[in-house]
């Protein structure tokens, strides 16, 4: 992983940390990142609730292939797998859209 997108994953840890209080957002290891390709766990409890991908909103632009390999990494999990993107400013672009979809994963763990 590049210097730059393990420091914007602490910033989102911490930021949705802030926002989501009772949810904790460790940074994956071994073959969550690496394999599943998978930066973030979401945990409540120490219960499992979803992983997340910070990328940069440039990854939207990469070749097809390159999106479908880490779509196919995730899907290779149990949980879902939500996408965090970031401008070159280091801003982050969907965090509205991850909170909500996070609530929702969170909702239907209860179940």
């Amino acid at each position: 992983q590049s210097l730059k997108g393990g420091i914007v994953e602490k910033k989102a840890a911490k930021l949705l940390s802030e926002r989501l209080r009772g949810l904790d957002f460790e940074e994956a290891e071994g073959w969550l990142d690496e394999e599943l390709r998978i930066d973030l766990i979401v945990k409540r409890d120490e219960n499992v609730i979803a992983g997340i991908q910070v990328k940069p909103a440039t990854f939207l632009r990469m070749r097809r292939e390159v999106i479908t390999f880490n779509k196919n990494a995730n899907q290779k999990w149990d949980k879902p797998v939500f996408y965090l993107f970031y401008n070159e400013k280091e801003e982050f672009e969907n965090l509205e859209d991850l909170i909500r979809e996070i609530k929702k994963a969170l909702f239907q763990s209860l179940f």
